[in-house]
């Protein structure tokens, strides 16, 4: 039994580049910003990945991809080293493929 997490729309735009608008590279900025220096602003990135659907946390998830040379779920698995707090972010920022 397979539970789907992500909307079906999802999966048929792994086909062709979606449409991101400016909220998802605004999105992909903030979490760069939560993450880059020194510590890490946990508050941000559960506020940001908690409150975003499962399609807007997809959309996110490939344009972080497009952007940057590493995955957000490495990236996010950086931060928190395995945390129980970073496992939950790290499952908001998993690729469709993985997250189902």
């Amino acid at each position: 039994m397979t539970i789907n997490t992500y909307p079906d729309i999802a999966r048929e735009e792994q086909l062709t580049a979606p449409d991101y608008g400016p909220e998802i590279d605004e999105a992909c900025a903030k979490i760069k910003k939560a993450c880059d220096g020194f510590g890490t602003d946990e508050d941000t990135l559960i506020k940001l990945l908690g409150s975003k659907t499962p399609y807007e946390r997809y959309l996110i998830n490939r344009r972080w991809g497009e952007l940057r040379s590493k995955t957000l779920r490495k990236r996010i698995g950086e931060e928190f080293r395995d945390n129980d707090l970073g496992i939950l972010i790290q499952f908001l920022a998993q690729p469709l493929e993985e997250a189902e």
